[in-house]
């Protein structure tokens, strides 16, 4: 109400005439030209081309002018959206035509330069476009405050080209899926702790060649901010056999991207509707290639060694011959779905595989007989009973030959968390949509949902695992719901639908463990204080079970809740360690079990006792014993700090001794 009062004494009050005489002095009321010649005088300005054909400037033609043009209170005003639409046009038609004209030339030598200045292009003195300017002493100094090279004449935009690359040409773009990969290749070996060969790593390369790189770029870290020759230079010292399975990952990259463009190029003359619906598949495969996990889950796969069979691929004469008869899009769709059993030297090897097409009919489902004796069914998992893999023969070989029977160049493989499929199967395909990467968890970035979490959320489907959730998986229900998600979310996009990348959905009540680990009954998040952290346990078959023995023996302590084998990660995967989270229901029992845990026998003059981490909580070295009768020594701390730190009992001082 105040402002609207205001208003009304401005138009209609004592003085409205004088007030609406200073509005349209200032810019919010000024005319439309006024304001579109005002910006080309300071551009002129800016470019050095404001002077009339008597070379006068702005400031000195205002100064010439007499009253009939430009009062005399107006010519000391140098801000040309002051003056009046009248003024400018005076000006402006003094300039000579030439210099108000765009050259075409300049705009493109100016968006080279840009170009150059993305790059950090330098002269030989070694200065980029700024510095080059201030050293211009034959430029205005007006000219050499416009750091903008649109505001610069093509001869000074010629110049600095010249100097910095020997001559005007259009920059050669980096290629940014190369650069991806490069980046991600170098992470890859970070990870892995690979080194080259005088046993320096990623940042300590950097370091010792500090000197050939620009200063800007000498303290950063990040792989993706380097160049493609810097990169390749750090993988290129690598050994050998490092080096090759990087470059292999590279080389799958680029087949991957390869067999979207032969396939784009299919439908690229398809009629309206089936160009469409592989226009929306074809953005899935590019949400699945750009998720920030792809690299780490699809990149790390170990296509390179033996034993890999790869999806066939088309000859670049025969795509053109497909651009005639489309196949229908669905048709390219394949939902794949493993069950992986753990034996003595692979945790994860298949026992099932099915597979099954869009038209909901399940095309492959055979059990598969490891290689080497199971030692882990997982039972509850997989739903494998003993005896179920001795009675059949078919072999992973022979479950390759069947799936690349149903596939084509053009095949998409569909799945939830399709890489192990993948790798258990080991199969590499260049097209995949991987549903777990569609969506997400709320408030778990890091997480990705549950297969029966999202039939629950996405197709409204309840008692997919069971009434309770607990019931063992089938596979072939598996790769059924894998496809019907992936045709939900086309559906969506067909109706016109704005669907995000990932989509986010509610999590679940309770957190579900990985494959081969007990669950958790009680929902919600864990709290610390009642888990004990077992780290530095071998990555091998029957750790699981091993854990649990160690625990379930503790006589009167109640039993853990769960045991979750954690995500392997840093140096300990390097190693091949791992570490496992032991769950209980309340502080109490943690604190009990961990004062219960005997501490290992002394190794040489090496004697075991409790000792505490970098925070201060204490751990135990243990001893546990694998179902193959090996024996390993582990470390178990609590999750809470204590008040002071305790000593051993008289139990653990005597088994110390």
């Amino acid at each position: 109400s105040r402002q609207a009062a205001h208003f009304a004494r401005a138009a209609f009050g004592p003085g409205a005439a004088a007030h609406r005489a200073r509005a349209m002095a200032t810019q919010r009321y000024r005319d439309p030209e006024a304001l579109k010649l005002a910006r080309e005088v300071r551009l002129l300005q800016k470019r050095g081309l404001a002077a009339d054909a008597s070379g006068r400037g702005w400031a000195a033609w205002l100064a010439a002018q007499d009253d009939s043009l430009v009062r005399a209170a107006d010519r000391t005003l140098l801000d040309p959206a002051k003056h009046s639409a009248a003024t400018l046009r005076c000006f402006l038609d003094a300039v000579p035509q030439e210099a108000r004209q765009t050259d075409p030339e300049a705009k493109e030598l100016a968006d080279q330069v840009k170009a150059r200045q993305k790059r950090r292009a330098t002269d030989s003195a070694g200065r980029g476009w700024a510095e080059w300017l201030d050293a211009q002493g034959d430029l205005a100094e007006d000219q050499r405050r416009v750091k903008d090279p649109a505001h610069h004449t093509a001869a000074t935009l010629r110049r600095f080209l010249a100097a910095a690359t020997g001559e005007a040409k259009p920059p050669k773009t980096q290629d940014q899926g190369e650069l991806r990969e490069l980046a991600s290749a170098v992470r890859a070996a970070q990870r892995r702790g690979v080194v080259d060969g005088t046993g320096k790593g990623w940042l300590e390369w950097l370091a010792a060649h500090g000197s050939q790189l620009p200063a800007k770029l000498r303290e950063t870290r990040d792989p993706s901010r380097h160049k493609a020759e810097t990169l390749r230079s750090f993988l290129a010292a690598l050994p050998p056999g490092e080096c090759d399975a990087l470059e292999h990952r590279m080389r799958r990259d680029q087949q991957s991207r390869r067999a979207l463009g032969n396939l784009r190029e299919v439908y690229a003359a398809a009629d309206e509707a089936t160009a469409a619906e592989a226009s929306r598949l074809f953005a899935l495969i590019e949400h699945t290639r750009g998720h920030a996990k792809y690299p780490d889950h699809y990149g790390g796969l170990p296509t390179h060694q033996e034993g890999w069979m790869d999806l066939p691929q088309r000859p670049k004469g025969e795509v053109q011959e497909h651009t005639l008869f489309p196949p229908d899009v669905r048709s390219l769709l394949l939902a794949i779905d493993c069950e992986m059993v753990a034996t003595k030297s692979d945790s994860s090897a298949l026992a099932r595989v099915c597979v099954s097409n869009s038209d909901g009919r399940v095309l492959l489902d055979r059990l598969v007989r490891p290689e080497e004796e199971a030692t882990d069914l997982r039972s509850h998992i997989t739903g494998i009973q003993p005896g179920d893999l001795q009675a059949t023969q078919y072999t992973r070989a022979d479950a390759q030959r069947d799936v690349l029977a149903l596939c084509s160049p053009s095949t998409v493989l569909v799945g939830h968390t399709l890489h192990k499929d993948m790798d258990a199967l080991k199969l590499d395909a260049p097209l995949v949509v991987d549903i777990a990467f569609l969506y997400g968890l709320e408030g778990q970035p890091s997480k990705m949902p549950p297969l029966a979490h999202l039939v629950e959320q996405v197709l409204g489907r309840t008692g997919f695992r069971g009434a309770d959730g607990q019931a063992a998986h089938d596979c072939a229900d598996d790769v059924m719901v894998s496809m019907d998600l992936l045709l939900h979310r086309l559906q969506l996009a067909a109706a016109g639908t704005v669907v995000p990348p990932v989509v986010q959905v509610a999590p679940p009540a309770s957190t579900p463990q990985l494959a081969g680990q007990a669950q958790r009954a009680g929902p919600g998040p864990v709290d610390e204080a009642c888990t004990l952290l077992a780290h530095r346990v071998p990555d091998r078959a029957g750790a699981f079970a091993a854990l649990a023995a160690l625990f379930v023996s503790l006589g009167d302590c109640p039993a853990p809740e769960g045991v979750e084998l954690l995500e392997r990660k840093g140096a300990a995967a390097a190693q091949n360690l791992r570490s496992a989270l032991i769950i209980f229901t309340d502080r109490d029992a943690a604190q009990a079990a961990f004062a219960a845990l005997a501490l290992a026998p002394a190794s040489g003059a090496r004697a075991s006792r409790v000792t505490s981490d970098r925070d201060g909580r204490p751990q135990k070295e243990v001893e546990m014993w694998f179902p193959d009768g090996e024996a390993a020594r582990v470390y178990v701390r609590t999750g809470v700090v204590p008040a002071a730190a305790p000593s051993p009992t008289g139990a653990e001082a005597a088994s110390a001794a």
